[in-house]
């Protein structure tokens, strides 16, 4: 019997056969995997409905060292580590709550999820740790995306801005300041000629998006607009790598006013063309 994949063998029967074919193996050990899950389905016909193929693949890419037992804590352990390997499609979901995520797992995710406790309406501080380091773990992958993509984003903007300079005959070359200092509200320090022809700074922001909205701090607004006519925001769209550009006249009308005692320091903008 071949095992299935990992990313397939993440439910109950699968655990539970993985934890049959460990044991019979510490005391068959020079079985062959076939032969054992055949002898198990003899010697415990109870278990011969279990999930063997799911169990020879979490008996594959589990940690070997851990005394594997059906409690909640190993179930914790189980689905840790298949997350972790595996990285699903809903794991994005876990920093907006246990109600969020329910949904999007299957009745097998869901069936481990509850026997290790981690959707018991009233959780103990293992469960609370449980989801609290899941959480931060991808926040720390989603985090590491991000700047990934914004770094490209501004590299994208840095070859645009040569090819714009040679266009217009300026021999300067642009500066990628966030390299050195991201606390300046902008990012590429670029050059433009005013209407006499002289050259002047052109300050860049870079975004970068997956979607059609971007966010602008008060600090990058502050910079855009005390360079009105030498200021831009560039937007690149992933992963088509589309650039929109935008004025400070484009962004003006968007940005809120502070009222009272009241100051705003981020805010949302929808992108149009």
């Amino acid at each position: 019997m071949h095992s299935r994949r990992i990313e397939d063998a993440f439910s109950m029967s699968a655990f539970l056969a993985f934890l049959e074919l460990r044991e019979f193996l510490s005391v068959h050990p020079s079985l062959e995997y076939p032969d054992a899950i055949t002898s198990i389905k003899k010697v415990r016909s109870v278990s011969s409905g279990l999930d063997f193929s799911g169990g020879l693949a979490l008996l594959q890419h589990l940690d070997s060292s851990v005394d594997w037992q059906l409690t909640r804590n190993h179930l914790r352990l189980f689905a840790s580590e298949w997350v972790s390997t595996t990285q699903p499609h809903w794991t994005r979901l876990v920093p907006y709550g246990r109600e969020r995520l329910r949904g999007a797992l299957s009745n097998d995710e869901m069936q481990c999820f509850r026997e290790a406790g981690l959707f018991d309406e009233v959780p103990d501080e293992g469960t609370l740790e449980w989801w609290d380091d899941l959480a931060g773990r991808v926040r720390g992958v989603s985090e590491a995306d991000r700047m990934k993509r914004a770094r490209h984003a501004e590299r994208l903007s840095m070859q645009f801005e040569l090819d714009r300079l040679r266009r217009i005959g300026v021999p300067n070359s642009p500066r990628w300041v966030a390299l050195e200092d991201n606390s300046l509200g902008y990012d590429i320090l670029s050059y433009d000629l005013d209407v006499a022809g002289n050259i002047v700074n052109r300050l860049i922001e870079v975004k970068s998006t997956l979607s059609d909205e971007i966010f602008l701090t008060r600090n990058e607004w502050e910079n855009a607009s005390s360079a009105t006519l030498h200021s831009a925001i560039h937007v690149w769209e992933f992963p088509i790598e589309r650039l929109r550009e935008y004025s400070f006249q484009d962004v003006a009308l968007h940005v809120p006013i502070d009222r009272g005692e009241g100051t705003w320091q981020n805010v949302r903008i929808a992108l149009s063309d």
